[in-house]
Order: C-alpha cells, then structure tokens, then sequence
C-alpha cells in the first residue's frame, strides 16, 4: 500500500490506538507467515482505510485493513501444571514474546505460591518466588514500554502496567532484599509511571 497521503486517525470503528491485535486472513504468500502474530494498533489512515500495525518479534509496521486483525483470544493456563512448568513455559512465552500468555503462567504459579498454607515445596524458598515476581515485572516493563512507544506522554495503559511492574519488584526485593535484577527492574517500573522529582530520585536509588 502507498504511504499515507492525508491525516491519520487515532481512533476508528471499535478499534484504537494502541490496542493489542492479532493478525489473520492474510492470503499472500509473503503475508501469509505474519498469520497469529500480534501486534499493536498506531494510526489508521481513512483514505486507504488501513492501520498501522507495529507487529511483534522485530517484524515492523504493517499497513492493515480491519478484516485482517482481531482482538486476540485470553490466554488459557492448562490445569494440573507444576510450578516449574508454569515458571519454564512462563520464560518461553516471554522469549517468544507473547508477553500476555507469559503473565498467565507466571500468575498461575504465584497464585498457587501465595495461596495461604501452600504445601507446594517452592513457597518455603523466598527466593524463588522473589525470581517468578521479578520475572512478571519485566513483562510488565516490557509492555509499559510497547505500549507507550515514542509519544511524549506516559498514557493511562502505560502508567498501568508501570505500576504492577513497580508492586511485583517491591515484593521481590522483599523477599529477597539481596535480589540486585528486582531493584533495577524497580527502577525501570518507576521511570515508567507518571514523572515527578521523588520518583526521579526513587528511580536513580534503584538503578
């Protein structure tokens, strides 16, 4: 498709900027490997009625119609996972950046870890899931970061997955205040929130 010729759009339909998307119905044989990846929405273009797409893995931008994307389906955490299943496919998923199904494995371990009484052995090992909580911290960064992208100001979305970013490294270094990777996601998740001189400082801190 030709480059945008006129003012683009930053909302359209039931989709805006910034949504995540999965890609679909691409029937080009160059296209077609671009099927089941996801991306996130930029700006859609009304004359030539496509959106920028920003495709994961490194793939770039895209210029799409609506027909060939979809809200992606919520990630599913197969019942009866070990803790070191759910913690080995969480870092796969993170690999493979399919960061929303990583966050659902590592949540699914540390809901089981956190569960009052617990007889999972891994629970008695603070450092253990000191590293599952920083694991879920750099996802969130991660995600802060994407969906922020180059805008100036740090959106709500952003702000948000900052923040969790900021509680999971809190509970980190919690649980093991010797833990340095926690205190520097901690400063990247507080960087990431919504800029003042004492988160500035907290931040400098912890990096």
């Amino acid at each position: 498709p030709k480059q945008p010729q006129g003012p683009l759009l930053d909302e359209h339909g039931a989709f805006k900027m910034r949504d995540l998307v999965q890609l679909v119905g691409l029937q080009s044989a160059a296209a077609q490997e671009l099927n089941g990846k996801l991306g996130r929405l930029r700006r859609f273009d009304p004359i030539a009625e496509r959106w920028e797409v920003d495709v994961r893995q490194g793939l770039g931008i895209k210029r799409l119609k609506e027909e060939n994307f979809c809200r992606p389906d919520k990630p599913q955490v197969e019942p009866g996972l070990s803790i070191s299943d759910l913690k080995e496919r969480g870092n796969k998923a993170f690999q493979e950046q399919a960061y929303e199904e990583a966050i659902a494995y590592y949540s699914a371990a540390l809901e089981i870890l956190e569960e009052e009484g617990s007889t999972a052995p891994e629970a008695a090992d603070g450092k253990y899931v000191a590293v599952l909580f920083s694991n879920r911290a750099q996802v969130y960064i991660t995600l802060c970061r994407e969906v922020h992208g180059e805008e100036k100001i740090i959106g709500r979305e952003a702000r948000g997955y900052a923040m969790r970013a900021n509680m999971d490294s809190c509970r980190a270094i919690e649980l093991d205040p010797t833990f340095g990777k926690a205190y520097y996601r901690r400063g990247c998740a507080v960087l990431g929130m919504a800029p003042s001189a004492s988160r500035a400082k907290e931040a400098i801190h912890c990096l």
